[in-house]
């Protein structure tokens, strides 16, 4: 991101509303795109919409992962340590939810597009699933740790998304999912790298099951 503007979806039109000398970090829009919401490298969280001046989020940790939901238009989530936090006002306050057990190094959170509040968070404690906007999780059991997450095409027509996961599942590599984390088959060996799991960004096709 440029550390003057970003771009607006609507017309490509620049957006001055972000200050200067701010840097980095993951950016998170919301379900219409209206809100942005950027956990930056130097200023913390600061959250902007309709192209309005960024504003500082100080109810989120500045070390916190971001994500938004898919339907719901004002809520996004944020995690950081074993909090998980929850904005129903379009990322301007944020309030903690749920707990991630014994985290202290949430790494990614990602959303079932297709169902409001149906959240997946990896960290450095294993994998956790809410389907109730992060009330309450459940450890996905056999997940020592977890890195890149991501939802895929489902197994059948109809079904729930494929998961797949870099993650620590009886050892190191990269898995995916058919039965949301009850059961994960292992989608590389030695003929069929991918990089580190700690490092690499993992992304699923929501139209191509298995790719």
């Amino acid at each position: 991101m440029n550390n003057n503007y970003t771009f607006s979806l609507d017309d490509r039109s620049q957006d001055y509303g972000a200050a200067d000398n701010v840097t980095g970090g993951h950016v998170a829009l919301s379900a219409s795109a209206d809100t942005v919401l950027w956990a930056t490298s130097s200023n913390g969280v600061m959250v902007s919409q309709f192209t309005n001046p960024f504003t500082a989020v100080s109810s989120l940790p500045s070390s916190a992962v971001i994500a938004s939901d898919k339907k719901n238009n004002s809520v996004f989530y944020g995690a950081s340590g074993s909090s998980f936090y929850v904005s129903s006002d379009g990322g301007k306050t944020f309030a903690v939810k749920g707990s991630l057990g014994s985290s202290t190094a949430p790494v990614k959170i990602v959303v079932n597009p297709g169902v409001t509040g149906d959240v997946w968070v990896s960290t450095d404690k294993g994998l956790f699933h809410s389907t109730n906007t992060g009330s309450t999780f459940t450890a996905v059991s056999g997940v020592s740790q977890a890195w890149a997450i991501a939802l895929g095409a489902p197994a059948k027509a109809g079904g729930y998304p494929a998961v797949f996961a870099a993650a620590n599942i009886g050892g190191v590599g990269y898995f995916r999912s058919d039965d949301t984390g009850t059961n994960w088959v292992q989608i590389n060996d030695a003929a069929h790298g991918f990089g580190a799991v700690t490092s690499n960004v993992l992304t699923a096709d929501p139209r191509i099951y298995g790719r």
